[in-house]
């Protein structure tokens, strides 16, 4: 396997979020704008400045107002996109200050404004991170967001969908191809936002000398939320309608969109949301939990003196900091199963703040939850992508001893006790590594989806939605991965673009625009059935118990593994990650 791809494929382990009836005939499909898919950053595309600069500040120019319509005036300042084949693309708009210097550890600031015009023709730099056999990439200065449109520009307002990426909240972004926005937009006129983030110990560091009154950690959380103030004020400029925004992501984006929907400070800045392989339900440090790892970090990373820890770790460079937050040497069973006490775990945590309380207790309450349709689901084979040595830094378990403790350091002893019975060795053809597996892709993902819609149609009194995704790609690099419906699968089906792990199957082709659709027909109007699309997609409750069914066709499935999403319903909570 060449170094490329044995790179994208030790990414896709990070994408968890953790440091985790067939189309009937007649059914007509909305229409595409165009069906040519372009790549914008592979020339053919007019507009712009000229010269094109990565980053920074970005190319710009000054001069009399314009009449182009791909130059577009924000709250900024004006920014000069390109398009090409019926899709208008401005990419490297700043949505907040650079978090650099004195602005490092702090929620996000605003922005100065820019007088001329700003090339938007090139991405802004990915947040720093440490990119699995690439070792350090990025640049602190990397609170961009990207905007895909269509071209001509619409006469009405357009629903708006922001993405959030996925990367374990310690790699990604949302510059990458995987999720370039054209093929939405022209399958199904609508305007895409793509997101950054900070990352890792610069975007979820909390540390007693760091905490305000606005944040002690959650810099990253935060940083979403100023985009989704950002997309406010401005996407109607971009022929977006700001009163019909739906967020959606996947793994740590999909956890993100959990985070929103359970925050009030991010109310009212979005009206649906989609999250693939989320896991709303995860716990999370208490403040004092994430305080204390905060403080361990700062004395691996040689800040020691307590009262000038902030000033210390404001003055370390970037890169110091990443590449020490990598430290967890694996024990067996994967990265759902390491002793966090030895290594860093960052993401977002309870702050006292934005966050008060853990999400599942919100979301047995209810009173804290936006009140908006929620889409979601999982992948029939979700554990598997975290149990494949091919996949680096996992080490199998081996033994039934094994997997017993790796369950315990996860659970708990009674608990893992509880698992074992309910995942013997014995239905695995005594291989542990595979019922430990299962019971990953059942315990993380595919249970705590039906339990969070079970909640939300309970508490919220708006509707929900529930789906299962089953379809193998096709072209998969990895032997053990063939054939399976892996955590991050779905993707080229959601976005249509290449991705590193397969693409396609040219025969479920229907699969994947039928996906499209209704994920795009939620965006509209809450409810994801197209009209004629058949079967139609009832909305979640727990006495009906019915999801769609991705795979072969498109098909309801009622009570779809219940008897192990019952089983998980019975296992103790954790308080911790």
């Amino acid at each position: 396997m060449s170094q490329r791809a044995a790179f994208l494929l030790a990414t896709i382990v990070t994408l968890a979020g953790c440091t985790d009836t067939p189309i009937k005939d007649g059914y007509t499909a909305p229409p595409r704008l165009d069906e040519a898919m372009i790549d914008p950053d592979a020339g053919g595309m007019t507009g712009g400045t000229g010269g094109m600069m990565a980053g920074g500040m970005g190319g710009m120019t000054g001069g009399a107002p314009s009449t182009n319509p791909l130059e577009i005036t924000t709250d900024k300042g004006a920014v000069m996109g390109v398009s090409a084949n019926g899709v208008r693309v401005w990419k490297g708009i700043p949505f907040a200050a650079p978090p650099t210097a004195e602005n490092r550890f702090k929620p996000p600031q605003p922005v100065a404004a820019w007088t001329m015009t700003r090339d938007a023709s090139m991405p802004g730099n990915i947040c720093p991170q440490n990119a699995p056999s690439r070792g350090y990439l990025g640049e602190e200065d990397c609170l961009y967001l990207n905007v895909f449109a269509p071209d001509p520009a619409p006469a009405m307002p357009l629903p708006v969908m922001v993405w959030f990426h996925g990367g374990a909240f310690v790699f990604g972004s949302g510059s990458d191809m995987a999720y370039d926005g054209s093929n939405l937009v022209k399958r199904g006129n609508v305007v895409i936002v793509t997101v950054n983030y900070r990352l890792g110990a610069l975007g979820y560091l909390a540390h007693a000398g760091l905490a305000t009154a606005e944040s002690s950690g959650n810099y990253g959380l935060l940083d979403q939320r100023a985009a989704l103030t950002w997309v406010k004020n401005n996407i109607a400029t971009f022929g977006g309608d700001a009163a019909n925004v739906t967020i959606f992501g996947e793994s740590a984006g999909g956890r993100s969109v959990c985070w929103h929907l359970l925050t009030s400070g991010s109310h009212g800045l979005f009206h649906k949301a989609i999250i693939e392989s989320g896991f709303c339900n995860k716990p999370t440090y208490s403040k004092a939990d994430a305080e204390a790892q905060g403080a361990r970090f700062a004395t691996a990373v040689g800040c020691t003196d307590e009262a000038m820890a902030a000033t210390c770790l404001r003055g370390k460079p970037a890169m110091e900091l990443v590449t020490a937050a990598v430290s967890m040497d694996p024990t067996p069973g994967g990265i759902f199963y390491q002793d966090r006490a030895t290594g860093f775990a960052f993401e977002p945590t309870i702050d006292g703040i934005n966050i008060t309380e853990q999400p599942g207790a919100t979301l047995a309450a209810g009173t804290g939850v936006a009140a908006v349709p929620v889409l979601q689901g999982a992948n029939s084979d979700e554990g598997i992508l975290f149990h494949v040595t091919v996949l680096g830094n996992v080490v199998p378990v081996m033994t039934e001893e094994e997997y017993v403790a790796a369950l315990a350091q996860r659970y708990g002893q009674d608990a893992a006790a509880m698992i074992v019975a309910q995942y013997p060795i014995a239905d695995f053809g005594d291989d542990p590594n595979a019922a430990i597996t299962e019971a990953s892709g059942d315990g993380v993902f595919l249970c705590p989806a039906r339990q969070t819609a079970k909640l939300l149609a309970a508490r919220t009194g708006a509707s929900t939605y529930l789906y299962n995704f089953s379809v193998p790609l096709a072209g998969i690099p990895v032997p053990a991965l063939e054939g399976t419906a892996f955590h991050s699968g779905e993707l080229p089906f959601v976005w249509g673009n290449p991705y590193a792990l397969g693409s396609v199957p040219p025969d479920k082709q229907a699969i994947a625009d039928g996906l499209q659709d209704r994920f795009l027909q939620f965006a509209r109007t809450g409810d994801p059935n197209p009209m004629g699309a058949m079967p139609a997609w009832p909305a979640y409750t727990a006495d009906n118990d019915t999801l769609l069914s991705f795979g072969d066709t498109i098909t309801t499935v009622m009570s779809h593994r219940k008897e192990q999403c019952d089983f998980w319903e019975t296992v103790p909570p954790r308080d911790q990650p």
